[in-house]
């Protein structure tokens, strides 16, 4: 999440974590915009840009996970299936199969090229983060990884 500046925009706003103060003087801004580029002073450049703390993507993922668990007991069991992410990794032909299936699709021409988008090296990269970054990530997760059946740890 913390890579895609979409998620980081949503979730400025969510938690109201708005910038700081730009840093950049007027001169930079005066060049973005005669460039036709969006001034750096401009808000949402500055959401855009800025680094939030890692927790707040582990809060709205735990919060996400909440809601999709609320919504989901709401339904009947034929109206909902799950599968995990791990799953579409490990086995993606058989999981967009079981989803296919799911939906009642006709036999997917689109499975294999979908297959072709797993990245099947996908792994975490918690354990680069800095050990406090990294426990405040956990922290933040736990909810949602109860939800999940989980152990503590994202």
């Amino acid at each position: 999440m913390r890579e895609h500046r979409l998620y980081r925009l949503a979730i400025s706003f969510l938690y109201d974590l708005a910038p700081r103060a730009s840093s950049a003087g007027p001169d930079s801004s005066t060049a973005a915009l005669d460039a036709g580029a969006p001034a750096r002073d401009d808000p949402i450049v500055a959401r855009l840009e800025q680094e939030l703390p890692v927790e707040a993507y582990g809060r709205y993922w735990s919060e996400q996970l909440r809601a999709g668990r609320a919504a989901w007991a709401a339904l009947p069991p034929d109206r909902f299936h799950s599968i995990r992410f791990e799953d579409l990794i490990a086995r993606p032909q058989a999981t967009l199969a079981e989803v296919a299936d799911f939906f009642d699709l006709p036999p997917a021409p689109w499975i294999p090229a979908a297959v072709g988008l797993v990245r099947r090296n996908a792994s975490s990269r918690v354990g680069a983060l800095p050990p406090a970054e990294r426990q405040r990530l956990q922290t933040a997760c736990a909810p949602g990884m109860r939800l999940l059946g989980r152990a503590a740890g994202p």
